[in-house]
């Protein structure tokens, strides 16, 4: 047998390659293994044999540059007559040297393997190794072959050189920034044209982890690496020219020491056992800096429903620590009443730049029996004589035992019940829900308002009271809360939802917002509020004040926002109630609303989906409206009780009747109960106005031009010439941004295969798994990443993976709050949600509304700056499931049979690169109706996107700035 040439190639054309070898020599390996035939005794002796052969003698790699990879192959041969086995893969001993791949598989008599090694030097000189191949067992005498060959290899100096070869940053606050600069020195003959990638993204260069270097040869350039840690301690990594594929190359190693004040409270758990009332006990707490630099705590706030938790002691903000410096504080509970359960919170705020707050629970007991009012202070805004406002109390039995109520009573004459409340014993936990009226009259008006008072008493002297006021007269500027308080409901962590309160100035002069504030009242940060139409309210016109929520722990929510108006003495308070749920049951999203829209007009219908996230079945017990006379009509999918599995939904219908509403601002709450205690709230809202009246939106401008960009791609068999058109058509979408040069845009790809065995199941293609726009790189990226192949399942599930995509845990931080949303499918057959029969999980035939529901949950029913748009390269016929979708959020359907689908793709990036600067309605207007402001300027540079029902402004306004649409309701 001939001996086989080894060919030694770098991996980058134009690169030098090591020098072909050519060997005569021959390693032979031979076992005979001796079968007997029991066919008949006195027949001849069968001999099996397994003869290995490997070519060449000795494996040489010449001249492979430092940085780069030598490969080789290798020969072995069975010249035997029985089949070798081998026990695994070759084993390869030497610095540098590794077998890539090749002859780990059976080979039968006659044949032969092809092999191929590596040699990736990190210095130069020569090296040395051995290939060794390995069957053990062979036969029933379980002899073992073993063939060696050497490995020798040269490696000579790198192409291309990286100066320093080592970075150390120090110490670098977080939050801060620290630039060093390396050199790059192509000392090859040919131009290089690679890739740099830092290994960790605390080190960055221009804020890209990615870069391409051009480099001609013999020429230096450059490169400026930042260090930007974002938590305390040390940071290793390096900067890597990668001239031999991913992960191969020289490199530069980096290191730097994030400094951070970090705060940490022990113990972060605090009981207080059993008390009796009275009794006053006080528990330690330590506060400590486990970071570097200056810990400045700024507040402890304790949250609790009982007065008598408190701090022991004086304590003066801000308490300053340094590294590993703490302080003790204690405290204290001394419990007026009975309480089952004291559930209460210490919040430490402090300059921690990862965790800015600190949470230590507190629990205990106090025996006896014991009263809570909720809410403790109920403000029911300004009231016009003769204006009643009704408002919900709640007396609750916070005990450990029973409470005996003996009065419910009110002070006030301009308070009333509108149902008396039963008095009696409530068990612990129990609690009395009813409505108390507040009507405003002429009294009021002359004394500028009313102040009452809900007395509670039970048996054994205790007594509970909550305040009841309200504001009146109407002289001046005289803003009054329309709607003063939103119920986000239950929300999902780390989701979020946004909801309005409605402030109208009932005066005979101008109101002009100064200011808004806490009024010295908490704050949740886990809300944020912005005023929308409030900057000049004349006489009778009213805005909002949109809160959005966000929590980040399970858990009641709330907080209280207070406007402050010229010229007005006293704020107007709004406030925001909102759960957080962790593994729970919740509607989403939890708030659906329509209008403003003419009476005229006919019911409208929407659908939110009841979801489990718990990892237990939940039995629903009932789905109802809490609130009766509303004009809305729910129609659950199914009739409780029923099961809700975990990751299960179930979605609701609901009906607004318009022309039964009255005119204004209609809400209610659809509340579902469970046995097991996990319930869900959704919150309806419904805003008629007078027939043929002008409508009036008021929206405040972001100033954000953030886009986040979902690529569903099917990668099923048939769809090789539409991926590649997707790939080559990369200007036809981008075009619209990459033209602007100011959007900031971000891109992910995920396949619609969710069931297979090597599916997505929605996680992102390739690494990193969002591309930025300001990447270089984008453009290849983009073009690789969406050939997904064609070996996914033809049970194409998208809307599915859509979902997956945009709520897998390892997909967190694609969906930016600030951040419009724009879905695109590529498919040529439909979802196959809708064949129940051929799926694996029933909990994959979801309805599309229920993907619609949960878009809108994602981002806010409406969609946060600019909104939702999903849009689709389709079947022109039989794609029903995708195009509810595709309507619904009024994005364009291209038909993939069409061949120049590719270059239509511009039209689908123009929608979504205009998300930034449009703004959805509420109402649907009739053409040639519109008139918009931007901040009080009339302006015709718009249009109107019918499909999206939104005013696309020509340029995006300034952040703040206040854009009204009035027009006449086309229904």
């Amino acid at each position: 047998m001939a001996p086989r040439t080894l060919s030694v190639v770098s991996r980058r054309p134009g690169w030098p390659s090591a020098r072909p070898q050519r060997s005569t020599a021959i390693v032979a390996a031979l076992v005979a293994v001796v079968v007997v035939s029991t066919a008949c005794d006195d027949e001849p002796l069968a001999v099996q044999v397994v003869s290995l052969r490997t070519v060449p003698e000795q494996v040489r790699l010449n001249n492979v540059p430092v940085g780069l990879e030598g490969i080789g192959d290798f020969v072995v041969s069975n010249g035997g007559n029985a089949a070798w086995v081998p026990s695994g893969p070759p084993v390869v001993v030497g610095e540098g040297f590794a077998w890539v791949s090749g002859c780990d598989e059976p080979l039968g008599p006659g044949n032969a393997c092809q092999g191929t090694l590596r040699f990736t030097p990190t210095a130069e000189g020569t090296f040395s190794g051995s290939l060794t191949v390995i069957a053990e067992g062979v036969g029933d005498v379980g002899q073992d072959v073993i063939v060696t060959t050497e490995i020798v290899a040269t490696a000579v100096p790198p192409i291309l050189l990286l100066s320093p070869d080592d970075v150390d940053y120090g110490t670098v606050r977080v939050g801060e920034n620290r630039r060093e600069t390396i050199t790059a020195t192509n000392v090859g003959d040919v131009d290089l044209d690679v890739s740099l990638f830092c290994e960790n993204d605390v080190f960055t260069m221009a804020g890209q982890v990615r870069q391409r270097l051009l480099l001609p040869a013999g020429e230096s350039q450059t490169i400026n690496v930042d260090y930007s840690p974002r938590l305390g301690g040390p940071a290793d990594g390096a900067l890597r020219a990668e001239l031999c594929g991913p992960g191969c190359g020289p490199a530069v190693s980096l290191r730097g020491i994030g400094s951070a004040p970090r705060i940490d409270a022990d113990p972060r758990a605090l009981d207080f056992a059993t008390l009796a009332p009275g009794q006053r006990a006080t528990l330690p707490l330590t506060i400590r800096n486990i970071g570097t630099g200056l810990l400045e705590v700024s507040a402890l706030e304790v949250l609790s429903a009982d007065p008598g938790l408190v701090v022991d002691g004086d304590l003066t903000f801000p308490i300053l620590l340094l590294d590993d410096e703490e302080v003790q504080v204690s405290i204290a509970w001394q419990p007026t009443q009975g309480r089952a359960a004291l559930d209460a919170l210490v919040v430490l705020h402090s300059n921690d730049p990862v965790a800015p707050e600190a949470f230590v629970t507190v629990d205990g007991t106090a025996d006896g029996p014991g009263l809570q009012v909720l809410p403790g202070a109920l403000h029911y805004g300004r009231l016009l004589a003769g204006d009643s406002r009704q408002a919900n109390l709640v007396v609750r039995s916070v005990g450990a035992v029973d409470v005996d109520i003996t009065s419910i009573a009110l002070e006030g004459q301009p308070f009333r019940f509108v149902t008396l409340p039963p008095t009696g014993p409530l068990a612990p936990g129990q609690a009395l829900q009813f409505l108390v009226e507040a009507t405003g009259n002429r009294d009021a008006d002359a004394d500028g308002g009313a102040v009452g008072a809900l007395v509670v008493r039970a048996t054994g002297g205790l007594e509970e009271r909550a305040a009841l006021t309200f504001q009146a007269g109407t002289s001046g500027c005289v803003p009054i809360a329309r709607v003063g308080n939103v119920n986000l409901g239950f929300v999902q962590l780390n989701t979020g939802v946004s909801g309005d309160v409605v402030v109208e100035n009932v005066g005979d002069a101008p109101c002009f917002l100064s200011s808004v504030d806490g009024g010295g009242l908490p704050f949740d940060g886990a809300f944020s509020a912005t005023p929308v139409g409030l900057s000049t309210l004349n006489p009778g016109e009213s805005g909002q004040v949109r809160f959005a929520f966000q929590p980040t722990r399970s858990g009641a929510r709330s907080a209280i926002v207070g406007l402050n108006f010229a010229d007005v003495a006293v704020p107007v308070f709004v406030s925001v109630t909102g759960t957080g749920v962790d593994g729970a049951v919740a509607f989403v999203p939890s708030g659906l609303s329509v209008g403003p829209v003419d009476r005229r007009c006919g019911d409208s219908r929407s659908t939110s989906v009841l979801a489990n996230s718990s990892n237990r079945a939940v039995t629903i017990t009932e789905i109802a409206l809490t609130t009766s006379g509303a004009p809305f009509r729910i129609s659950p999918q199914r009739t409780p009780p029923f099961a809700l599995l975990p990751g299960a939904t179930t979605p609701i219908s609901v009906t607004f009747n318009v022309s039964s509403a009255p005119v204004g601002l209609s809400t209610a709450v659809v509340l579902a109960t469970s046995e097991e205690g996990l319930d869900a709230s959704l919150r309806l809202a419904l805003d008629v106005t007078n027939a043929g009246s002008d409508i009036e939106e008021r929206f405040t401008a972001t100033g954000s031009r953030a886009v986040d960009i979902l690529f569903v791609v099917d990668n099923s068999g048939s769809m090789f010439d539409d991926q590649a058109l997707l790939a080559e058509n990369f200007d036809a979408f981008f075009n619209a941004a990459l033209n602007s040069g100011q959007l900031d845009f971000q891109v992910a790809i995920t396949t619609t295969d969710v069931i297979s065995a090597d599916a997505a199941a929605g996680r992102f293609v390739g690494q990193p798994g969002v591309l930025r726009g300001g990447n270089g790189n984008l453009r290849t990226s983009f073009e690789e990443r969406v050939l997904v192949g064609i070996d996914g399942t033809g049970l194409e599930l998208g809307l599915e993976a859509m979902r997956l995509a945009l709520t897998l845990p390892e997909n967190s931080g694609f969906l930016r709050r600030d951040a419009a949303l724009s879905v695109v499918f590529v498919t040529d057959e439909d979802d196959a949600g809708a064949e129940l029969r051929f799926l694996p999980d029933p909990a994959l035939s979801r309805e599309p509304s229920e993907y619609i529901a949960l878009l809108e949950g994602l981002k806010g029913a409406g969609g946060d700056a600019g909104g939702i748009l999903v849009s689709g390269v389709l079947p022109a016929v039989g794609a029903v499931r995708y195009q509810e979708l595709v309507t619904t959020f009024g994005g364009a359907s291209l038909d993939i049979a069409q061949p120049d689908w590719g270059e239509q793709l511009s039209q689908i990036g123009i929608d979504t690169f205009s998300l930034a600067r449009s703004y959805a309605l509420e109402g649907v207007p009739q053409l040639g109706s519109i008139i918009v402001t931007v901040d009080g300027e009339a302006t015709t540079d718009f249009v109107f996107d019918d499909a999206r029902n939104a005013v696309v402004l020509d340029d995006t306004p300034r952040a703040g700035a206040d854009v009204t649409v009035v027009y006449r309701s086309g229904c």
